[in-house]
């Protein structure tokens, strides 16, 4: 950042410049340091060779800001707003520089539906480092589910579904969510109930 003196009779807290991530010029008013190895700037954008505006010191957009909040670009919490400034400032200047929760996660999921469609949601849960329950939503929105059809009618998943053990083991165990292992239950029980001597073999 451009240092220039301080003694400046339209602003006396005037600190220097600093060009923003579009190479824009502005005075720096304001400096406050972060958590995360660099500061942040407030002031105004140069508009004159000759001086700064006055008023309230504005955030200024600057590299190392973008590349923070592009390093966690898929957090809707925490870290993006691990920032000494308020919940409204993030939000504007993350709407500013291009920055969509959603968009960012949708786009992520997308580049790795190969692990959502081929691996169990155990295993891409630990190979992306996410939340076993955000793979199992994540493959409902894509149906990638990686069964074959029927899957389930299979005596060996069949009977993985009709285990006495909880909803959360068998879910596990056949890498789909326990919402769809109660629904499969549940058909199992209405088949079991209509066929006898059917080739599905429920556990006792």
């Amino acid at each position: 950042m451009k240092r220039k003196s301080t003694k400046n009779k339209r602003n006396p807290v005037f600190i220097g410049q600093i060009r923003d991530i579009d190479g824009g010029l502005w005075d720096v008013r304001e400096v406050r340091a972060t958590e995360h190895g660099f500061d942040l700037f407030f002031g105004s954008p140069v508009t004159r060779l000759d001086g700064f505006r006055s008023g309230k010191p504005h955030l200024i957009p600057t590299q190392a800001l973008f590349d923070y909040w592009e390093a966690r670009k898929t957090h809707s919490h925490g870290t993006i707003h691990d920032l000494p400034i308020c919940h409204s400032t993030v939000t504007s200047m993350r709407r500013r520089l291009g920055f969509n929760y959603f968009e960012s996660k949708s786009s992520y999921w997308r580049d790795h539906a190969e692990e959502l469609k081929n691996m169990t949601a155990l295993q891409c849960a630990a190979h992306l480092g996410v939340d076993i329950q955000e793979v199992y939503v994540r493959r409902h929105g894509f149906k990638t589910i990686r069964h074959e059809p029927n899957w389930w009618l299979k005596p060996e998943n069949a009977a993985i579904l009709m285990a006495d053990r909880p909803l959360k083991d068998a879910a596990h165990q056949l890498g789909v969510s326990m919402g769809l292992v109660c629904r499969l239950r549940k058909h199992l029980r209405n088949i079991a109930q209509d066929t006898l001597g059917g080739e599905i073999l429920l556990a006792a």
